[in-house]
Protein backbone atom coordinates (compact mmCIF):
# COMPACT_ATOMS: atom_id res chain seq x y z
CA UNK A 1 0.00 0.00 0.00
CA UNK A 2 -0.50 2.24 -1.78
CA UNK A 3 -0.85 0.12 -4.89
CA UNK A 4 0.44 1.58 -8.16
CA UNK A 5 -2.96 1.32 -9.84
CA UNK A 6 -6.52 0.10 -9.39
CA UNK A 7 -6.41 -3.67 -9.06
CA UNK A 8 -8.97 -6.45 -8.73
CA UNK A 9 -8.50 -8.12 -5.31
CA UNK A 10 -11.85 -9.87 -5.24
CA UNK A 11 -10.37 -13.33 -4.83
CA UNK A 12 -8.01 -12.49 -1.96
CA UNK A 13 -9.18 -9.38 -0.12
CA UNK A 14 -12.99 -9.42 -0.14
CA UNK A 15 -14.48 -8.53 3.23
CA UNK A 16 -17.05 -11.31 2.79
CA UNK A 17 -16.45 -14.63 1.06
CA UNK A 18 -19.13 -14.94 -1.61
CA UNK A 19 -19.00 -18.75 -1.52
CA UNK A 20 -19.78 -18.85 2.22
CA UNK A 21 -22.28 -15.99 2.34
CA UNK A 22 -25.22 -17.91 0.93
CA UNK A 23 -28.45 -18.65 2.73
CA UNK A 24 -31.70 -20.45 2.00
CA UNK A 25 -34.64 -20.52 4.38
CA UNK A 26 -38.17 -21.82 4.56
CA UNK A 27 -40.87 -20.56 6.91
CA UNK A 28 -44.24 -21.92 8.04
CA UNK A 29 -46.91 -19.92 9.86
CA UNK A 30 -50.19 -20.93 11.50
CA UNK A 31 -52.76 -18.88 13.45
CA UNK A 32 -56.09 -19.53 15.14
CA UNK A 33 -58.57 -17.04 16.59
CA UNK A 34 -60.98 -18.44 19.20
CA UNK A 35 -63.87 -16.37 20.54
CA UNK A 36 -64.29 -18.09 23.90
CA UNK A 37 -67.22 -15.85 24.83
CA UNK A 38 -68.74 -12.70 23.35
CA UNK A 39 -66.21 -10.54 25.20
CA UNK A 40 -63.19 -12.88 25.46
CA UNK A 41 -60.95 -13.66 22.46
CA UNK A 42 -57.85 -15.87 22.35
CA UNK A 43 -55.39 -15.61 19.45
CA UNK A 44 -52.66 -18.23 19.12
CA UNK A 45 -50.02 -18.38 16.40
CA UNK A 46 -46.68 -19.99 15.70
CA UNK A 47 -43.96 -19.68 13.09
CA UNK A 48 -41.12 -22.02 12.26
CA UNK A 49 -38.12 -20.81 10.24
CA UNK A 50 -35.51 -23.19 8.83
CA UNK A 51 -32.20 -21.59 7.80
CA UNK A 52 -29.57 -23.46 5.83
CA UNK A 53 -26.65 -21.88 7.73
CA UNK A 54 -27.67 -22.11 11.40
CA UNK A 55 -30.76 -24.31 11.63
CA UNK A 56 -34.32 -23.78 12.75
CA UNK A 57 -36.18 -21.42 15.07
CA UNK A 58 -39.66 -21.98 16.55
CA UNK A 59 -41.52 -18.85 17.68
CA UNK A 60 -44.96 -19.02 19.34
CA UNK A 61 -47.24 -16.09 20.12
CA UNK A 62 -50.46 -15.76 22.11
CA UNK A 63 -52.81 -12.95 23.00
CA UNK A 64 -55.90 -12.84 25.22
CA UNK A 65 -58.31 -9.88 24.89
CA UNK A 66 -61.08 -9.27 27.39
CA UNK A 67 -63.60 -6.49 26.71
CA UNK A 68 -64.90 -6.35 30.26
CA UNK A 69 -67.02 -3.20 29.77
CA UNK A 70 -68.23 -0.97 26.96
CA UNK A 71 -65.17 0.79 25.53
CA UNK A 72 -62.75 -0.89 27.99
CA UNK A 73 -60.45 -3.83 27.31
CA UNK A 74 -57.60 -5.77 28.91
CA UNK A 75 -54.92 -7.55 26.84
CA UNK A 76 -52.38 -10.18 27.87
CA UNK A 77 -49.75 -10.83 25.20
CA UNK A 78 -46.76 -13.11 24.86
CA UNK A 79 -44.47 -13.35 21.84
CA UNK A 80 -41.15 -14.88 20.88
CA UNK A 81 -39.02 -13.71 17.98
CA UNK A 82 -35.47 -14.13 16.74
CA UNK A 83 -32.82 -12.21 14.82
CA UNK A 84 -30.69 -14.18 12.41
CA UNK A 85 -26.96 -13.36 12.36
CA UNK A 86 -26.08 -11.15 9.41
CA UNK A 87 -23.53 -12.13 6.75
CA UNK A 88 -21.19 -9.50 8.23
CA UNK A 89 -21.46 -11.05 11.71
CA UNK A 90 -20.91 -14.54 10.31
CA UNK A 91 -18.33 -14.11 7.57
CA UNK A 92 -16.48 -10.77 7.95
CA UNK A 93 -12.80 -11.20 7.00
CA UNK A 94 -9.74 -9.26 5.86
CA UNK A 95 -10.74 -6.41 8.16
CA UNK A 96 -8.08 -4.82 10.38
CA UNK A 97 -10.41 -4.53 13.38
CA UNK A 98 -13.39 -6.93 13.28
CA UNK A 99 -13.86 -10.49 12.04
CA UNK A 100 -16.93 -12.69 11.81
CA UNK A 101 -17.79 -15.95 13.53
CA UNK A 102 -19.51 -18.67 11.43
CA UNK A 103 -20.69 -20.47 14.60
CA UNK A 104 -23.06 -17.72 15.76
CA UNK A 105 -26.54 -18.60 16.99
CA UNK A 106 -29.55 -16.30 16.45
CA UNK A 107 -30.61 -13.84 19.12
CA UNK A 108 -33.93 -14.79 20.72
CA UNK A 109 -36.43 -12.32 22.18
CA UNK A 110 -39.27 -13.10 24.60
CA UNK A 111 -41.77 -10.32 25.30
CA UNK A 112 -44.61 -10.21 27.86
CA UNK A 113 -47.17 -7.38 27.83
CA UNK A 114 -50.23 -6.42 29.82
CA UNK A 115 -52.31 -3.60 28.36
CA UNK A 116 -55.36 -1.71 29.57
CA UNK A 117 -57.21 0.44 27.03
CA UNK A 118 -60.29 2.61 26.80
CA UNK A 119 -62.15 4.27 23.96
CA UNK A 120 -64.90 6.48 25.30
CA UNK A 121 -66.40 8.66 22.57
CA UNK A 122 -63.74 11.23 21.60
CA UNK A 123 -61.17 10.21 24.22
CA UNK A 124 -58.99 7.12 23.97
CA UNK A 125 -56.11 5.95 26.12
CA UNK A 126 -53.93 2.88 26.60
CA UNK A 127 -51.29 1.94 29.15
CA UNK A 128 -49.03 -1.05 28.51
CA UNK A 129 -46.48 -2.69 30.75
CA UNK A 130 -43.77 -4.78 29.09
CA UNK A 131 -40.93 -7.11 30.01
CA UNK A 132 -38.50 -8.22 27.28
CA UNK A 133 -35.60 -10.65 27.53
CA UNK A 134 -32.95 -11.07 24.84
CA UNK A 135 -30.78 -14.20 24.96
CA UNK A 136 -27.57 -14.87 23.01
CA UNK A 137 -27.20 -11.19 22.10
CA UNK A 138 -24.61 -10.68 19.36
CA UNK A 139 -21.80 -8.30 20.28
CA UNK A 140 -18.13 -7.74 19.50
CA UNK A 141 -15.48 -8.83 22.01
CA UNK A 142 -11.70 -8.85 21.89
CA UNK A 143 -10.34 -11.99 20.32
CA UNK A 144 -7.74 -12.46 23.06
CA UNK A 145 -5.97 -10.47 25.75
CA UNK A 146 -3.73 -7.84 24.20
CA UNK A 147 -5.17 -8.33 20.72
CA UNK A 148 -6.50 -5.44 18.65
CA UNK A 149 -8.97 -7.70 16.84
CA UNK A 150 -12.63 -7.96 17.76
CA UNK A 151 -14.88 -10.89 16.89
CA UNK A 152 -18.67 -11.23 16.79
CA UNK A 153 -19.93 -13.63 19.48
CA UNK A 154 -23.12 -14.57 21.32
CA UNK A 155 -22.66 -13.02 24.73
CA UNK A 156 -24.98 -11.65 27.36
CA UNK A 157 -28.59 -11.92 28.42
CA UNK A 158 -30.35 -8.54 28.25
CA UNK A 159 -33.56 -7.42 29.95
CA UNK A 160 -35.77 -4.43 29.26
CA UNK A 161 -38.88 -3.49 31.23
CA UNK A 162 -41.09 -0.47 31.57
CA UNK A 163 -44.40 0.91 30.40
CA UNK A 164 -45.95 2.95 27.60
CA UNK A 165 -48.77 5.45 27.88
CA UNK A 166 -50.85 6.73 24.94
CA UNK A 167 -53.68 9.28 25.01
CA UNK A 168 -55.70 10.98 22.29
CA UNK A 169 -58.63 13.39 22.20
CA UNK A 170 -60.38 13.73 18.84
CA UNK A 171 -62.16 17.05 18.36
CA UNK A 172 -63.58 15.91 15.03
CA UNK A 173 -63.06 17.01 11.42
CA UNK A 174 -59.37 16.02 11.54
CA UNK A 175 -58.40 17.99 14.66
CA UNK A 176 -56.91 16.08 17.57
CA UNK A 177 -54.50 16.30 20.50
CA UNK A 178 -52.36 13.25 21.37
CA UNK A 179 -49.40 12.18 23.45
CA UNK A 180 -47.27 9.13 24.12
CA UNK A 181 -44.64 8.39 26.74
CA UNK A 182 -42.30 5.45 27.31
CA UNK A 183 -40.29 4.61 30.41
CA UNK A 184 -37.66 1.92 29.94
CA UNK A 185 -35.19 0.29 32.30
CA UNK A 186 -32.70 -1.85 30.35
CA UNK A 187 -30.04 -4.01 31.99
CA UNK A 188 -27.39 -6.57 31.13
CA UNK A 189 -28.40 -9.38 33.46
CA UNK A 190 -25.02 -11.10 33.31
CA UNK A 191 -23.08 -8.01 34.44
CA UNK A 192 -25.98 -6.15 36.18
CA UNK A 193 -25.00 -3.01 34.25
CA UNK A 194 -27.54 -0.59 32.85
CA UNK A 195 -27.65 -0.43 29.06
CA UNK A 196 -27.33 2.76 27.05
CA UNK A 197 -30.40 4.47 25.62
CA UNK A 198 -32.85 7.05 27.02
CA UNK A 199 -34.91 6.05 30.03
CA UNK A 200 -37.70 8.50 29.20
CA UNK A 201 -39.02 9.28 25.71
CA UNK A 202 -42.19 11.17 24.87
CA UNK A 203 -44.13 13.07 22.25
CA UNK A 204 -46.97 15.59 22.38
CA UNK A 205 -48.77 16.05 19.06
CA UNK A 206 -51.46 18.43 17.84
CA UNK A 207 -53.20 18.40 14.47
CA UNK A 208 -55.47 21.31 13.58
CA UNK A 209 -57.67 21.28 10.51
CA UNK A 210 -57.70 25.01 9.69
CA UNK A 211 -59.98 24.79 6.67
CA UNK A 212 -60.91 22.58 3.77
CA UNK A 213 -57.49 23.17 2.20
CA UNK A 214 -55.10 23.85 5.09
CA UNK A 215 -53.87 21.60 7.90
CA UNK A 216 -51.40 22.50 10.68
CA UNK A 217 -49.42 19.88 12.61
CA UNK A 218 -46.93 20.31 15.43
CA UNK A 219 -45.16 17.98 17.84
CA UNK A 220 -42.85 18.23 20.84
CA UNK A 221 -40.34 15.39 21.26
CA UNK A 222 -38.23 14.89 24.39
CA UNK A 223 -35.63 12.44 25.72
CA UNK A 224 -34.30 12.20 29.26
CA UNK A 225 -31.84 10.12 31.29
CA UNK A 226 -29.48 8.58 28.71
CA UNK A 227 -26.50 6.95 30.47
CA UNK A 228 -23.08 6.22 28.98
CA UNK A 229 -21.80 2.70 28.44
CA UNK A 230 -19.83 1.07 31.24
CA UNK A 231 -16.24 2.30 31.15
CA UNK A 232 -17.15 5.56 29.41
CA UNK A 233 -16.31 8.22 32.00
CA UNK A 234 -17.73 11.15 30.03
CA UNK A 235 -20.69 13.05 31.43
CA UNK A 236 -24.04 11.78 30.24
CA UNK A 237 -25.49 13.73 27.29
CA UNK A 238 -27.94 16.42 28.38
CA UNK A 239 -31.69 15.91 28.20
CA UNK A 240 -33.43 17.72 25.36
CA UNK A 241 -36.76 18.62 23.83
CA UNK A 242 -37.44 19.88 20.30
CA UNK A 243 -40.48 21.30 18.49
CA UNK A 244 -41.37 20.54 14.86
CA UNK A 245 -44.18 22.08 12.80
CA UNK A 246 -45.73 21.43 9.39
CA UNK A 247 -48.31 23.38 7.37
CA UNK A 248 -50.03 21.38 4.63
CA UNK A 249 -52.00 22.83 1.72
CA UNK A 250 -53.90 20.25 -0.33
CA UNK A 251 -56.64 19.90 -2.92
CA UNK A 252 -56.90 23.60 -3.75
CA UNK A 253 -55.65 22.35 -7.10
CA UNK A 254 -56.66 18.75 -7.74
CA UNK A 255 -53.77 16.36 -7.08
CA UNK A 256 -51.40 19.03 -5.71
CA UNK A 257 -50.11 19.02 -2.13
CA UNK A 258 -47.61 21.51 -0.65
CA UNK A 259 -45.90 20.96 2.71
CA UNK A 260 -43.82 23.52 4.55
CA UNK A 261 -41.99 22.19 7.63
CA UNK A 262 -39.77 23.72 10.28
CA UNK A 263 -37.72 21.21 12.26
CA UNK A 264 -36.24 22.15 15.63
CA UNK A 265 -38.30 25.32 15.61
CA UNK A 266 -36.66 26.78 18.74
CA UNK A 267 -33.13 26.05 17.44
CA UNK A 268 -32.29 23.77 20.36
CA UNK A 269 -28.68 22.57 20.64
CA UNK A 270 -28.56 18.82 21.30
CA UNK A 271 -26.51 15.76 20.38
CA UNK A 272 -26.90 12.11 19.47
CA UNK A 273 -24.71 10.05 21.85
CA UNK A 274 -21.84 8.07 20.31
CA UNK A 275 -19.73 5.32 21.79
CA UNK A 276 -16.33 6.25 23.18
CA UNK A 277 -13.52 6.14 20.62
CA UNK A 278 -15.70 6.77 17.55
CA UNK A 279 -15.60 10.59 17.28
CA UNK A 280 -13.97 13.14 19.61
CA UNK A 281 -17.41 14.00 20.93
CA UNK A 282 -21.05 13.18 20.37
CA UNK A 283 -22.74 13.84 17.04
CA UNK A 284 -24.21 17.38 16.92
CA UNK A 285 -27.76 17.39 15.59
CA UNK A 286 -29.11 20.00 13.15
CA UNK A 287 -30.39 23.32 14.38
CA UNK A 288 -33.47 24.99 12.91
CA UNK A 289 -34.08 23.73 9.37
CA UNK A 290 -36.72 24.33 6.70
CA UNK A 291 -38.15 21.88 4.18
CA UNK A 292 -40.68 22.57 1.39
CA UNK A 293 -42.25 19.62 -0.42
CA UNK A 294 -44.47 19.57 -3.50
CA UNK A 295 -46.39 16.45 -4.47
CA UNK A 296 -48.60 16.06 -7.51
CA UNK A 297 -50.67 12.95 -8.21
CA UNK A 298 -52.28 12.33 -11.57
Amino acid sequence: MPLPSVQDLSETQNYINEDEARREFKAFFVQDIWDITDDLRLTISARYDDYSDFGGSFNPRAGLTWQFAEGLDLKLIYGRAFRAPTFQELYFQNNPGIIGSPDLEPETVDTYEISLGSELKAFSTRITGFHTTIKDSINTIKLETGSSYYVFQNTDKLRSRGFELEMKYDFGKGTYLAMNYTYQDAENQDTEERLTGPGHVGNVMANIRLSEYFNFYTDFHFQKDCPRATGDDREAPPDFGIVNTTLIAEDFLKGLEIRGSVYNLLDKEYVSPLAAGTLPGDLPMPGRSFVVELRYEF
